[in-house]
């Protein structure tokens, strides 16, 4: 950054100057500040960052320690566990002759030790599958029974048997199945084990994977502050040098181009304190503020230069050891950095797998670790495995080393001990040669940037080291051979392209008259080996060959000498800290046309170096092309297929065809041509507006921003290879109109009431996708097309923009029903209208339109025709009208005699207000369109009672002409008051029951008065109607009606009428009932009597209560004693009939009486009647028997005769009579 401006303005605007070069130092100032707040925050992050870890590792480490020591222990017990019982089986296998030959004993002595020996294995087996001492006790005892009475032999067997399996089997099959047990369990602790490590190891590895990224993006911020720290260096060196210079009076011309650059800087400081005093004190004191800034600044940079390093992992020490059931191993590693080690971290991996990015685990600091192994199957042997070490520097950067081991776990066979150890691999190849990238070609003065890459699979690449060379020679030997006519050339083919192309006809060489038709370009680093380049060929010989040796080139037979290449470095080896595969390096003085390369080597973790890899050769290019010279365009245009609201049409893209000849570029040549197509002409560059043109001198472009017509211009620029652009040349287009507009699609109203003016409805615009439509052209005429009326204009008669007389206005009637002559468009309904004034058109006659249109280039189109259409200006007459209206809502309206002579009635509609002409009940709304002479229009609207309205109906014919006709009408109410009575949901009441809600409403006139009327009869006709007193509320009446005791009459039907009568006068009446009312209880049943019928059954009957309509039932009761129940308490019966047979035990020679009495349907009890007594007779019980009955059929003399013969008894009464 600086200021570039030269004396004269220095002088002139001193102030303006100070000012510039005051905010310079501060932004400068402030840069560096808010770069070293982020290096703070950086610092404490990191330090954050670093404890975190070494916590995590720590944490890490004691997790694991505890889980070793958990299953180390339990794999111990176990294999105790496993030895003891194998010793047991190895004593009882030894044992086993002595033990039969103990049970076998059959001396006296011993019978009693058998006899135990039985008792203690069935005891030991109840104990064993009984939980109950009580029942393990009945069954001993139940087998000291059986042993009882067993004979000497059974019991001398039994207890053998008993004895050889209590004192060898059963302890052999017990030992035997803990020792498998013990194997068992060891294999589900291997398992258990390594499912809880992988699932620690799995957790601590996805934690190391974060830790990672945010090592990484650490890396990635110090690599940037580092760089903006060194732009800062550069920058306050130059000012510093600058300002030297100056004080030491050295020309700008005796300078180098960086101390003439920076001299610029210190030029512009001595300007601008120029009023201050002289110019030695402040640029000393520029030059000591600059200085502290740039000590801080190195200060800094040896910090980040340190942590920039990658660390060398130095040492892995591994000691593997192996046991019985596990083997584990110890390892102890190191690794240097200049600053420190943040952190360490591990994987283990198969022999021969290389580590994965997302397996680490974190370490911390820790520089040793202890892995337990459990295998899941037994024995293992073979085990082998590659531990990696990664240790990580302060920047983020990491190196990796390994070490192989390996080892056997022997499944308890074996004693534990010390197996073996390993030491860190080895590196002894150096690392690959880097492969360097840079641009070919730069515009710069004072910086290169280039990228690189090498690699280094055992040990990692840890550093790398670059500088930079430069061509001895001022001018490269491929330019040396022809000068600037080799410049030219060679621009020429790079733009064909490939190994070998053709040179267009009628290039001119600069030097030595030459034409080329073709040639093969010469590498750059062709060495001293003979190459043959093909086909160089003059315009004056024959086609030759030309051979490339060392120090000549032969071509048409001249020889011209060349030198070999030959390079030497203009800086020392710089180092690229850490692992950054790119770097810029400034405060170089690169020479224009000169060409440059760069140099890297590698350095591995063991400072093993690779050979040097080099960029290609790097041309320096200063200046930028000259503008290419634009030619004449050439406009045209394209069909493309485009889609309209209406039709579908093919339609024209404008286009402009681009020729230029080619931009002189002798040192780096053209990298691409830019173009832009702009409405206004482009004074500076811009990535929005230029496409590429590549290479070619052609170039055609097609749409936006070209318009038909209008004046657009080509903005054309040239770019060089080193980046650098030339001025913009411009010329200007303009692309004509090669097609016609389409015609568009036109209406008019049927019936035109004017005969000065003609609205002319667009359905649809005509189109014309090239230069647009300007305007329209209207003819007018008798016959289709004709413009006899009005002929065609010289012009136009309006614009297509909606400028001059342009109104809008609804569709014709008989499009959508509305004829109105109304400004304006319907949302929609309507469509763009022109009025088109000044006419004379005959009232009754009938005319034809055209309309054209004529776009913006003055093409016209093909003329569109609507019609015919009736000039009427008369309004239709008025027919007879009469308004009924039915209470509530419907509104009927007749018509009679309606219709117009030349246009007809296209609308009719109507409004209905309080007031004459007003709208406030309805506004205007259609109820007939293109109606007959005669009909009706039936309309729903709620209107208030006896309040007068005003109808007022328009009527509209073809030509939207309007006549109006009023009418007016009363509302009376039509419809009676609403009654509805609530009682009690029973047919038998009692008096003070008899309770009825009366409910009148009439909401047009209100209820004006009541009455009610009882009676037992439907009949309302007769005198008797009572008023009912009320209070109104609002339209309607609610009361209570209860009437007195003596209204009714006892046991008979009654009703209760209401009548209702409103404002109107008119009435309602409705009916309550008819209902029973019963007024007292029932009286008592009447000659009641008892008789026997049966040896125990008696038969009762009454006469019944009066009024028998209230009885809901009889009760009757059966005693000894008048008005008793001792035999038969009070039981139910149905009203009817008035008698009852019934059974009971009856006493011969007791008398018996019987009670009846009424229940009514309210459930009130009347007095009981009482029968005499009857005294109990015996009677027969059973009934006599027919033993057997025969019948003889005879014929006597032609007549049938009938013989029948029986045998009846009866023990008891004898037989009274026979029936037959």
């Amino acid at each position: 950054m600086g200021f570039e401006v030269d004396e004269g303005t220095v002088e002139n605007q001193k102030s303006t100057v100070s000012q510039a070069e005051e905010e310079y130092g501060n932004l400068d100032e402030r840069i560096r500040e808010q770069i070293d707040g982020i290096w703070d925050q950086l610092v404490r992050v990191s330090n954050d960052l670093e404890y975190c870890t070494d916590q995590i590792g720590w944490g890490y480490k004691f997790a694991i320690d505890k889980m070793y020591d958990y299953y180390t222990s339990y794999l111990d017990f176990l294999r105790d566990l496993y030895w003891h019982y194998y010793d047991n089986l190895q004593y009882l296998t030894s044992n086993a002759d002595n033990i039969r030959n103990a049970v076998l004993l059959d001396t006296s002595d011993s019978t009693k030790v058998r006899q135990l020996t039985l008792r203690r294995k069935w005891w030991e087996f109840y104990m064993l599958y009984s939980a109950d001492p009580d029942s393990v006790r009945m069954r001993f005892q139940e087998a000291e029974e059986i042993i009882n009475t067993m004979n000497r032999n059974e019991l001398v067997q039994a207890c053998r048997d008993a004895g050889w399996e209590l004192w060898y089997q059963i302890p052999y099959d017990g030992n035997q199945k803990l020792m498998n047990d013990a194997r068992a369990l060891r294999d589900s602790l291997a398992i258990e084990f390594n499912e809880k490590l992988e699932a620690i190891n799995s957790a601590m590895q996805n934690l190391e994977v974060r830790i990672d990224q945010l090592y990484q993006a650490k890396a990635d911020l110090v690599e940037v502050l580092y760089d903006l720290y060194d732009r800062l260096r550069y920058r306050n060196q130059r000012v510093v040098e600058a300002a030297n210079l100056r004080l030491s009076t050295i020309s700008a011309v005796q300078m180098s181009p960086l101390a003439a650059e920076a001299s610029v800087h210190a030029g512009v400081l001595e300007a601008v304190h120029a009023e201050r005093g002289p110019s030695s004190p402040m640029l000393t004191t520029t030059i000591q503020v600059r200085t502290d800034a740039l000590q801080r600044i190195e200060r800094t940079m040896e910090q980040a230069e340190k942590m920039l390093h990658v660390p060398r992992v130095t040492q892995i020490h591994v000691s593997t050891y192996q046991g019985p059931s596990c083997a584990y191993f110890e390892a102890s590693f190191d690794a240097s950095h200049p600053d420190h080690i943040t952190e360490f971290s591990y994987q283990l991996r198969p022999q021969g797998q290389p580590p994965a990015p997302d397996k680490w685990i974190c370490l911390g600091t820790r520089k040793s670790l202890r892995m337990l192994f459990i295998p899941r199957l037994f024995p293992v042997t073979g085990y082998r495995k590659t531990l990696y070490i990664r240790a990580r520097g302060p920047a983020g950067y990491t190196n990796v080393r390994s070490a192989d081991f390996s080892f056997d776990v022997r499944d308890w066979s074996e004693p534990a001990g010390p197996v073996g150890s390993s030491e860190m691999s080895g590196d002894t190849t150096p690392p690959s040669t880097p492969v360097v990238s840079t641009a070919p070609y730069i515009s710069s003065h004072t910086q290169i940037t280039a990228s690189w890459e090498a690699r280094d699979d055992e040990s990692g690449v840890v550093e790398y080291y670059y500088r930079v060379y430069r061509y001895t020679r001022s001018t490269p030997s491929f330019f040396q051979l022809y000068g600037e006519a080799f410049s030219r050339i060679g621009s020429i083919w790079q733009q064909a392209g490939g190994s070998s192309g053709t040179v267009g006809s009628g290039t001119t060489l600069q030097q030595g008259g030459m034409q080329i038709i073709n040639y093969a370009a010469l590498p750059f680093g062709a060495g001293t080996t003979a190459v043959t380049v093909p086909t160089w060929t003059s315009s004056t010989g024959p086609q030759t060959q030309a051979t490339f040796q060392a120090g000549t080139m032969v071509a048409d037979g001249t020889s011209i000498p060349f030198v070999p290449y030959e390079w030497e470095p203009i800086t020392d080896w710089l180092p690229a800290w850490g692992r950054k595969d790119s770097v810029t390096i400034r405060g170089l003085e690169l020479e224009h046309g000169r060409l440059y390369r760069v140099g890297v080597k590698a350095v591995n973790g063991e400072g093993l170096e690779s050979e040097e890899g080099y960029s290609d050769p790097i041309l320096v290019d200063h200046t930028p092309p000259e503008p290419p010279e634009l030619e004449e365009p050439e406009d045209f245009a394209t069909t493309v297929t485009s889609f309209t609201a209406v039709v579908e049409r093919e339609g024209l893209v404008p286009g402009v065809r681009i020729r230029w000849r080619p931009a002189l570029e002798p040192e780096s040549g053209i990298s691409e041509y830019l173009v832009a197509v702009t409405r206004e002409p482009v004074s500076s560059w811009s990535p929005d507006l230029f496409r590429s043109a590549g290479t070619a001198l052609e170039y055609s472009y097609m749409g936006e921003p070209l318009v038909f017509v209008d004046t657009c211009y080509v903005n054309l620029v040239a770019l060089n290879k080193a980046g650098l652009m030339s001025d913009i040349v411009t010329v200007p287009v303009v692309v004509h109109d090669p097609t016609p507009p389409s015609p568009p699609s036109v209406s008019v109203e049927d019936y035109v009431p004017r005969t000065d003016k003609l609205y002319i409805n667009f359905d649809a615009w005509a189109e014309d996708p090239e230069s647009g439509v300007a305007g329209y052209q209207v003819a007018i005429g008798t016959t289709p097309g004709g413009t006899d009326v009005k002929p065609w204009p010289e012009g136009i008669d309006f614009a297509c923009a909606p400028e001059g007389e342009m109104e809008m206005r609804l569709l014709a009637p008989q499009a959508i029903g509305l004829g109105a002559e109304v400004v304006g468009m319907a949302p929609t309904l309507g469509a763009p209208v022109r009025l088109l004034s000044g006419l004379s058109l005959e009232h009754g006659g009938t005319y034809y339109l055209s309309v054209r249109a004529v776009n913006r280039d003055g093409d016209v189109g093909h003329p569109a025709v609507a019609g015919p259409f009736v000039v009427d200006t008369s309004p239709p007459p008025l027919p007879a009208l009469s308004v009924e209206y039915t209470y509530p809502e419907d509104l009927d309206v007749t018509f009679r005699g309606l219709g117009d002579p030349e246009s007809g009635v296209a609308r009719v509609e109507l409004r209905l207000g309080t007031s004459s002409g007003a709208g406030d009940v309805m506004d205007w709304t259609t109820v007939a369109e293109a109606p007959g002479p005669n009909f009706s229009a039936h309309l729903s609207r709620r209107l208030r009672m006896w309040a007068r309205y005003y109808l007022t109906a328009r009527y509209t014919n073809g030509a939207g002409l309007i006549s109006v006709q009023a009418d007016s009408f009363v509302v009376h109410d039509p419809s009676p008051p609403v009654v509805l009575l609530t009682g009690p949901d029973s047919r038998y009441l009692a008096p003070s029951d008899f309770v009825v809600s009366i409910s009148a409403r009439d909401p047009e006139t209100a209820i004006a008065r009541l009455w009610y009327l009882v009676t037992t009869s439907p009949d309302t006709s007769g005198a008797g109607w009572k008023p009912i007193s009320f209070k109104l509320q609002e339209t309607a009446a609610r009361v209570t009606l209860s009437l007195r005791k003596e209204t009714f009459e006892h046991g008979k039907e009654h009703c209760l009428f209401v009548k209702a009568e409103n404002g109107e006068g008119l009435e309602t009446v409705v009916r309550f009932g008819p209902v029973f009312v019963i007024t007292r209880r029932p009286d008592a049943p009447r000659e009641v009597k008892l008789s026997q019928v049966g040896h125990d059954r008696l038969q009762l009957t009454w006469q019944g209560v009066e009024p028998g309509s209230v009885v809901r039932r009889y009760e009757y009761a059966v005693g000894t004693s008048r008005g008793g129940r001792d035999v038969r308490d009070w039981t139910s019966l149905d009203p009817l009939p008035w008698s009852k047979t019934f059974t009971v035990d009856l006493t011969p020679g007791r008398t018996y009486y019987a009670s009846v009495r009424a229940v009514d349907y309210l459930d009130q009890v009347g007095p009981a009647g009482n029968s005499d007594g009857v005294v109990a007779e015996y009677m027969d019980p059973t009934p006599p028997t027919i033993s057997w009955l025969r019948v003889e059929a005879t014929m006597l003399r032609g007549t049938p005769r009938i013989r029948a013969s029986w045998y009846a008894s009866d023990p008891e009464s004898g037989i009274g009579k026979v029936e037959v």
